[in-house]
């Protein structure tokens, strides 16, 4: 296994937290520095003649709250009236006392950030959660090209712990001592999301500085698709304290299992009934701690700073990452341990890990080692971990490693690195680079693209590696297709096609061939269209024609006159051929109700004849983008528009068809510009 660089971001503040960085399913990382939250969204574009993967960056400042600054009881009353070693502790104690008269508040700083999975959000986006070392957690999204701030679920569990409390005694010394026991409840140190939605929503689990843990649920907005609730559904107190790490996983029988870890070094786990669907009556059972697993029960202040699980064998496999130290469990489904080993790295701490394949992982410590564990089971049962030295073409002189992350199929590799030692502010502006490498030696790229059934949507990260090693020149790949193996070929097949042909196209310099490539991305594309207008044909022919809405008619009447223009096709395309031709019979039964003409939607003159596949042209020289779902003219705004190749989608047509795009199996969104 190599890795080897590609290209490099630069960011602003300094990175000092292991396991800084994460990884979203919509393809976006986020980085967590001094300041804030750094976000690179990954946008291929099969159009760039760049060298360099494309991206948009975003940058997400903390929540400036104090949870604890507010809890019923005033630090400056009762700080006159307690004795020195009282008085000490109060101030010593930033939890205690975040505010206090004559002093600097403290400014919050980022500690950890974890993606939602995506199905909550209905644009195909996740939800960043972002907890503060002063105990604020706070929910982001997406909306007008910014991540703004849609949750704050400290403020919903400030207010649902004050329901609890009792008045303060007077005597000052309990007083501060119920100061205290407010302060831990409230203080979020732990949170994780369950790694998959249920029934459309998401659940997140956060765990406080005393050891509750509570389980909320976040679901879109019924008014407000661009807007989210969250609610409490139940808690339950770990018997730990200072949670830091949570992991929470769905099991086959319905149940979820939670682990958490405490800051003395121990894990514990609860397994949880099933949650209550969304939109569930308020008399549906909470989730419900069905068992507790003592899964590392020695307090050896070792602080668990990572915690990971997949299904594995014939039950799970859970790695938990303690200072330089990997102990992975052996669980068997219902989560009792079967077995454990220990990994010992030759580095102060383990700062980043990518899980590669099922028994394989990718760890990194601070010192920017690089190291491939394997994972395996002996004949006596028993856990075996051998480790095997990554090699890496990357400058990492006086730099530390903060964070590792892989995209969906392990080809390329995003590692958040930090200046480690003194350094000239002067001269180094930017002491923290997000340094993107591939990672070679694991999977080509080539042979994941050659599988039938695998949406393009899961190779973004194949298809972009390839476009930049071919722009690099460091790959050489002839396109070579028939007009009769591109006619047999599965819609994702064809998909993943039309974008390499694409990328080919804009990457070639000669002229002869360029317009033989250019010849064959339009017959793809032909076929990759004709994929999704036969299925809308056939979808819309199942219906009863007196159910058929106007824009459901005006579309069937351009896609008549398509499926007539379609039969000129070279006869290599026999496939096609021969379903273009049977559904143009089907509609000719219906010309009594379909549309036989279109009206220009500028001057309503008729477009006589379907010169072009996505532009209407009328008499008057009107030139009117065409829907790619539908044909139909799109021409009412808002229209969606796709981020990764352009193509327009009419607003009723993405309600009919669902918001990927035809063309690329990029996600169709309402044009923001």
């Amino acid at each position: 296994m190599l890795l080897t660089e590609l290209q490099t971001y630069s960011l602003t503040h300094m990175a000092n937290m292991p396991f800084s960085s994460a990884s979203s399913g919509d393809n976006s990382f986020s980085f967590i520095t001094e300041k804030g939250v750094d976000i690179l969204e990954m946008a291929p574009d099969p159009k760039s003649v760049s060298p360099s993967l494309s991206c948009r960056r975003y940058v997400i400042r903390p929540c400036g709250d104090l949870p604890t600054s507010d809890l019923g009881i005033a630090p400056k009353d009762i700080l006159p009236h307690l004795d020195r070693e009282q008085a000490y502790s109060l101030i010593s104690d930033i939890t205690l006392s975040p505010c206090l008269t004559r002093t600097l508040s403290p400014v919050p700083v980022p500690r950890l950030s974890q993606w939602s999975p995506l199905g909550i959000l209905p644009n195909h986006r996740c939800v960043l959660a972002v907890l503060t070392d002063m105990g604020s957690l706070c929910l982001y999204m997406l909306v007008d090209n910014e991540y703004q701030q849609k949750a704050n679920i400290s403020d919903l569990w400030l207010g649902e712990c004050r329901a609890t409390w009792a008045p303060p005694l007077r005597d000052y010394s309990h007083r501060l001592t119920e100061l205290r026991n407010r302060a831990e409840m409230v203080k979020i140190t732990g949170m994780c999301w369950l790694e998959d939605t249920r029934g459309g929503a998401g659940w997140l689990a956060a765990a406080s500085k005393s050891g509750l843990v509570s389980l909320w649920q976040v679901r879109t907005c019924a008014s407000n698709p661009l807007d989210i609730d969250v609610f409490l559904v139940t808690q339950f107190n770990s018997e730990l304290k200072i949670v830091n790490a949570l992991h929470w996983i769905s099991l086959s029988s319905g149940n979820s299992f939670l682990t958490a870890a405490s800051w003395d070094g121990r894990l514990r786990c609860f397994t949880l009934s099933p949650a209550p669907a969304p939109g569930a009556s308020s008399t549906a059972l909470a989730p419900a701690v069905l068992t507790i697993h003592q899964l590392w029960p020695e307090e050896d202040k070792i602080a668990v700073s990572y915690l990971t699980s997949w299904p594995w064998q014939d039950g799970i496999l859970m790695l938990a990452i303690k200072g330089p130290f990997v102990i992975a469990f052996y669980l068997d489904r219902d989560g009792e341990q079967r077995c454990y080993a220990a990994y010992r790295s030759c580095d102060t701490s383990i700062n980043g890990m990518s899980q590669l394949s099922g028994d394989e992982v990718l760890l990194v410590t601070r010192s920017s080692r690089f190291t491939r564990l394997a994972i395996s089971l002996g004949s006596d049962g028993k856990l075996m971990l051998a480790s095997d030295k990554v090699e890496s073409y990357i400058n990492i002189s006086h730099m530390g490693c903060y964070g590792l992350n892989t995209t969906r199929n392990k080809v390329i590799c995003f590692i958040l690195l930090s200046v480690n030692q003194s350094y000239d502010h002067l001269r180094l502006r930017e002491p923290t680079q997000v340094v993107v490498c591939s990672l070679s030696g694991l999977l080509e790229p080539q042979t994941v693209l050659q599988e039938p059934h695998r949406p393009i949507s899961q190779l973004w990260d194949c298809l972009e590696l390839l476009r930049v090693q071919m722009l690099q020149k460091t790959v050489v790949s002839e396109v070579t297709y028939t007009r009769s193996s591109l006619d047999n070929m599965t819609i994702d097949q064809l998909t993943s096609t039309l974008w390499w042909l694409t990328f080919a196209t804009a990457a070639e310099d000669d002229e002869q061939k360029h317009s033989s490539l250019l010849q064959l991305r339009s017959e793809v594309e032909m076929l990759v269209t004709s994929c999704h207008f036969f299925k809308r044909i056939a979808l819309l022919m199942a219906s009863s024609p007196d159910s058929f809405s106007d824009f459901q008619l005006q579309s069937l009447g351009i896609l008549s006159r398509w499926l007539t223009k379609l039969q000129d096709l070279p006869e290599e395309f026999s496939t096609t051929l021969i379903t273009g031709k049977t559904l143009l019979q089907q509609l000719k039964t219906l010309k009594n109700v379909v549309p036989s003409t279109e009206i220009c939607s500028i001057c309503s003159n008729e477009v006589s004849e379907l010169r072009e596949l996505f532009y209407s042209e009328c008499s008057e020289g009107h030139r009117v983008p065409r829907c790619s779902l539908s044909l139909v003219q799109c021409c009412q705004l808002p229209y969606f528009i796709c981020a990764q190749c352009g193509a327009l989608a009419h607003p009723v047509a993405v309600e009919e068809c669902g918001i990927i795009c035809n063309l690329c199996g990029g996600v169709l969104r309402i044009d923001e510009e």
